[in-house]
């Protein structure tokens, strides 16, 4: 049983796609602390002039709220800006009509908390990719530990987990005897980005994966597990 557990992105890029493709549960990592200019809350497109923020605006908290608390601000009309700038920016992409209309749709759900958001956006973007892990939640799972390796280990072990398939920097914190002694293996992403067909060359690693989708469509899952 391979598992990997990542803290809710929005719109990420596609190497998280790629570690829930070769798992057979991904677990979103939301309930840990919440952090300020991360990716939890944001993520890049390309646009003629260069890549380009895209930001969900949240309400303030305080520093130990946790991922699973954090509120969007809706104050502000960022939910059609958001559509405006996708349109504007990629209408004359190949899978533009395709693939819009699912991104739309959930970003005008009218999620009041970020994590329910970024959440059901990437488990719809998996959908479309055809990927099958089950996914789940940690505060749905009931692990209360705060050391980083002891939770990662429980979560594992609460899954019936014999693998664990992390990102690259979590290299700098990830006990590897810890988990073999729980009997627990520990492999590290080590994902190549691929090129793609992309407006506006020269081409740019490391956006959000709706580019890749508004470019290619079905394709994206071939490209996606490519860089593997």
């Amino acid at each position: 049983m391979r598992v990997a557990i990542l803290q809710p992105s929005y719109l990420p890029w596609l190497g998280y796609f790629e570690q829930m493709a070769f798992v057979d549960t991904f677990i979103y990592l939301d309930d840990v602390q919440y952090t300020k200019g991360d990716w939890r809350n944001r993520n890049r497109i390309k646009t003629k002039s260069g890549p380009k923020w895209l930001t969900v605006p949240v309400k303030k908290a305080a520093t130990n709220t946790l991922i699973r608390d954090i509120e969007i601000d809706d104050s502000s009309p960022w939910r059609r800006d958001h559509g405006n700038q996708l349109r504007e920016n990629y209408k004359t992409a190949p899978f533009f009509v395709e693939v819009f209309p699912r991104i739309e749709a959930r970003l005008n759900e009218g999620h009041r908390l970020l994590s329910d958001l970024v959440v059901s956006l990437a488990m719809d973007i998996a959908g479309y990719l055809g990927l099958s892990a089950k996914m789940l939640r940690s505060s749905e799972l009931g692990v209360e530990e705060p050391d980083k390796n002891g939770r990662l280990i429980a979560l594992c072990k609460k899954m019936g987990a014999d693998l664990l398939y992390d990102g690259k920097s979590a290299e700098d914190f990830i006990d590897r005897e810890k988990f073999e002694r729980e009997k627990i293996g520990v492999v590290f992403q080590n994902y190549r980005h691929p090129e793609y067909r992309q407006f506006h060359p020269p081409f740019v690693s490391h956006l959000s994966i709706v580019d890749l989708l508004f470019h290619h469509g079905p394709e994206s899952r071939e490209i996606v597990l490519s860089g593997h």
